[in-house]
């Protein structure tokens, strides 16, 4: 009895949830053509359109802040973390502007194709295009790091967490990549020298991490 008491009360409780979830409805200003990418960060929208610009609106009121231009064609894709907004386009770069200025502090240049998503995880961004590939950049320089090859279509979404990275492509395909990091690797390379690993194995290492110092 006891039960069957708690469970009506638990199923009546759910149900008054879910009819009582959407309290109110709020429409924003408009783009002026197809919005593709929206990302919510503190007290802002960032929203990505067709129109090729980023619009910036205040969460609680709905007012337009800002709009950022500066692409010359579609924003596919826009993301925030700290101080930055990130946005990818199909005029193939990454721009990176300063979220309090929203000035463009950094033009990432190097796919061949549009870009059509961007996410970014500690100090670096990672970017998913029609040219069948994911880039890797470092967040405070813009230098790329590294190319992920290997699809055989458009990379539509990326996203990463702790050591691994995952896409989902236009041919049905989620792929799961495993990094690690230059300080990750140094830390092998400092177990490596206290174990009295040979010279030319760690200098091997450094070559690959296109160093070129002898050890």
């Amino acid at each position: 009895m006891l039960f069957r008491i708690l469970h009506e009360k638990n199923t009546t409780n759910h149900s008054n949830i879910k009819m009582s979830h959407i309290i109110s409805t709020k429409t924003l200003g408009t783009h002026s053509d197809w919005v593709c990418s929206v990302f919510v960060i503190h007290n802002i929208i960032i929203t990505g359109s067709l129109d090729n610009s980023i619009k910036i609106w205040d969460v609680s009121t709905g007012e337009l802040i800002n709009t950022l231009n500066g692409h010359t064609s579609t924003v596919w894709s826009v993301f925030a973390i700290n101080h930055i907004i990130i946005s990818g386009s199909s005029d193939r770069s990454i721009k990176i502007w300063d979220i309090h200025s929203h000035k463009c502090i950094n033009t990432l240049n190097g796919h061949t194709n549009t870009v059509l998503s961007v996410f970014a995880i500690n100090n670096i961004i990672i970017s998913g295009s029609q040219d069948k590939s994911i880039k890797i950049w470092d967040a405070s320089t813009g230098e790329l790091i590294n190319t992920l090859n290997g699809y055989t279509s458009s990379v539509y979404s990326v996203f990463a967490r702790n050591d691994i990275i995952i896409s989902g492509t236009w041919n049905n395909l989620i792929k799961i990549h495993k990094y690690i990091t230059k300080e990750q690797i140094f830390t092998a390379l400092l177990c490596m020298w206290k174990l009295n690993y040979p010279n030319e194995i760690i200098h091997e290492v450094f070559m690959w991490l296109g160093i070129n110092t002898y050890v």
